[in-house]
């Protein structure tokens, strides 16, 4: 493997011809038949064995430092955890980065009038490679921006009332529901590119997932309390989440939205009294009559 030449130094069977790699990075070799040799350039040491301690016969410790050469330099379990979540954290901020640059761009100028180019320069992140790693293509990182208003949806929807009867805390949860759907964001994103860029039965999974789930949970409470009767309520929530995002569209593209969105409450209001059952109309109507 190693054999001394006249000067008394140490060097591989093959001499390296060092040779710069392409990329940027330290100098290899170009030879084959030392993979020994490689790795002593490849770690930015010496070829030749001019250093090597010498035994007192003479010769080298090859195997210990050759060991010595493959672990100096090396990070510990410790560094590479750290370096593990830095480059975690950095991919996070950079998909954080673009997801707020294309929310933003889609809602201005919509999906289609939206370009890779733009959103990666309202970014700053670099280059479009960085796109195409965390999202693979613009349709991809628009459902990510999708999936994103419907958590801010479902959040600002939150927060019912505790108190009061079961068909007022319903009600209460699809106006807040009603609310939160006259965002823009929302009416853009979630109602007009939404069917369009993802398709009809992507999007339906999407919304029965976030918007319906949360629906179908208000309306199970209401018939645990005995304010509605035994039905299919999946089929119910659908339909009152259509109703909803319907009435959204109608209150943004009203000359007086204000007027539109209390008829637009009224007219949820009689859609849910006339759900109850006949036990808690006639409840409710004695309550009124007595106050």
């Amino acid at each position: 493997m190693w054999r001394q030449r006249r000067t008394g130094h140490w060097t591989p069977r093959c001499p390296p011809r060092r040779t710069r790699s392409p990329r940027r990075g330290p100098p290899r070799l170009n030879c084959t038949a030392e993979p020994t040799a490689r790795a002593l350039v490849a770690g930015g040491l010496p070829a030749t064995d001019q250093h090597r301690p010498r035994t007192r016969h003479g010769r080298t410790h090859s195997t210990y430092r050759l060991y010595g050469y493959y672990t100096e330099g090396v990070p510990t379990g410790r560094q590479r955890s750290t370096k593990t979540s830095s480059r975690a954290a950095q991919a996070e901020a950079t998909r954080a980065a673009l997801i707020a640059a294309a929310r933003r761009l889609f809602v201005e100028k919509g999906y289609f009038e939206t370009g890779t180019e733009e959103i990666v320069a309202a970014s700053e992140v670099g280059t479009r490679g960085a796109l195409y790693h965390h999202f693979g293509d613009k349709r991809a990182l628009f459902q990510a921006v999708f999936e994103q208003v419907e958590e801010d949806l479902l959040t600002a929807a939150a927060g019912m009332d505790t108190a009061g009867d079961p068909l007022g805390r319903l009600r209460s949860g699809l106006l807040r529901f009603l609310d939160a759907s006259l965002t823009p964001e929302v009416q853009r994103i979630l109602l007009i590119d939404g069917p369009a860029v993802l398709g009809w039965q992507t999007w339906r999974q999407l919304e029965g997932r976030y918007g319906v789930g949360a629906i179908y949970g208000l309306l199970e409470r209401a018939v645990v309390e005995g304010a509605l009767p035994a039905q299919p309520l999946m089929v119910l929530a659908h339909v009152l989440l259509a109703a909803v995002d319907e009435a959204a569209l109608v209150i943004a593209n009203s000359p007086e939205p204000e007027v539109a969105r209390e008829q637009a409450v009224g007219v949820v209001s009689q859609l849910l009294a006339g759900l109850g059952t006949r036990h808690y109309r006639l409840a409710r109507h004695f309550d009124n009559t007595v106050e």
